[in-house]
Parts: C-alpha cells; structure tokens; sequence
C-alpha cells in the first residue's frame, strides 16, 4: 500500500522537476506551485521568494513576511491561525513595515493587528528553524 504522504511527495517532485526542466518560473505556495500574475503583491512576493530545500529538492518558496500577508488576505479561520504561528515563530525577525504596507494595501490590517495581539511569542527550541536561529 503507498502512503499518502509519499504519493503528495512524489507529485511535487514531478511538479518542481518540471517546473525548473522548463525553466517556468514559480513559487510554492502551500501544497500548489503558482506562477505569477499581474497582482502587485503577487509581483512582489514572487521577486522575494527564497530558495530553500523543499523534500529533497531546491525550490522557491515566500519569504516568511509574505506568507504572513497571504495568510491574511485569505482570511480562512485556518489561515490566521497559520499567520499567528509564523508571527510567534519568527516574531521580531519579521520586516514589519512590509507587512503593514500590504497589509494596509490590501485592507487587513485590522486582521494583523489582532493576530499580533492574540499571539505570545514561541520561545524555546524550534525543530523547524536552522540551529542557533530560534
């Protein structure tokens, strides 16, 4: 029996290999490979995204600011709740002032704001965040 988990893994290897076999360029986003469009946030976040490994492959991914900024502008129950997290992981690291320009571009502001307030910082050991960063 295949696992799920590894037929989702074999997918975005094929999807990541062809991407970059044909020079398409993209960004991951959640478990779907978006290219980009004519939206000024999309524009931006595409020009920061970030090559970072991704199951055992190279591939562009948003940077942490944007995922926040996305997060938000979908504005699912789930999605503040994932923007609290990277709020409380990465905290001060964040470049703030970007975040509140497309936060404010986009009408989620109020959305930032009560995330920020409703999130205690994560201190402590992070498994997911390189050593001597968290």
């Amino acid at each position: 029996m295949v696992r799920r988990n590894s037929l989702c893994g074999t997918a975005t290897h094929a999807v990541i290999d062809a991407l970059q076999t044909l020079d398409i360029p993209y960004i991951l986003v959640g478990s779907l490979a978006s290219n980009m469009n004519d939206d000024p946030f999309a524009r931006e976040r595409f020009a920061r995204r970030q090559r970072s490994p991704f199951l055992g492959r190279q591939a562009f991914v948003p940077t942490p600011e944007d995922v926040v900024v996305m997060k938000l502008r979908w504005a699912w129950p789930k999605d503040a709740e994932d923007a609290r997290g990277f709020i409380a992981v990465q905290g001060d690291r964040l470049d703030w002032n970007y975040i509140r320009r497309w936060c404010d571009a986009h009408g989620t502001r109020e959305l930032l704001d009560k995330a920020r307030a409703s999130t205690l910082p994560f201190h402590g050991d992070n498994p997911l965040l390189p050593s001597g960063t968290s």
